[in-house]
């Protein structure tokens, strides 16, 4: 679903800076009256050395990988500052996040939660996900025992939030 909207904003950025461009921005001279704002798609193709139709399902936010060369292309044709071209790269290009499995938790690091106890301690993932947990941690917080069998593991905020004891360990809850 990112990459979607991620191609749709690129189209969408594509068109608003080829229309704000005209002829004599880009050094063509113009004959007669235009019905189209700004550049032609066919016109920022080809001051990018771009073939037409690869440039429209480009705007068109069409599933299609475009090389560093070929962005930097489209944002000199587009006149482009430093900051829209890194944009550019962005919305074309986004960064993909190494996801770490935050199930999976090396030995040491559970050892090392373990061995607070007596003190509680206890592990969340990037979703407030409770991924591990000593004795003392149930005791204070009221988790459910840990199990590294667990098929799910409990949300944080979740029970914090829904869970009726916590209510009554704060003081002014409804703040």
């Amino acid at each position: 679903m990112e990459e979607i909207s991620s191609r749709m904003s690129l189209g969408e950025f594509l068109r608003s800076r080829r229309e704000r461009l005209t002829l004599e921005d880009v050094g063509v001279v113009s004959y007669g009256r235009r019905r189209t704002p700004g550049l032609r798609r066919e016109e920022v193709a080809q001051l990018a050395h771009i073939g037409t139709s690869w440039y429209i399902s480009l705007e068109q936010g069409r599933n299609i990988n475009p090389s560093e060369d070929v962005l930097n292309n489209i944002a000199k044709a587009l006149q482009l500052t430093e900051d829209e071209r890194h944009h550019l790269h962005l919305l074309a290009r986004p960064v993909q996040e190494e996801r770490v499995d935050d199930q999976q938790l090396n030995a040491a690091l559970e050892q090392m939660i373990m061995a607070f106890d007596p003190n509680p301690a206890f592990m969340m993932g990037k979703c407030w996900d409770l991924l591990l947990w000593n004795k003392a941690a149930e005791f204070v917080f009221r988790f459910p025992s840990f199990s590294s069998q667990m098929q799910k593991k409990p949300n944080w905020m979740r029970f914090f939030l829904m869970d009726t004891t916590q209510r009554t360990n704060i003081k002014d809850w409804e703040a």
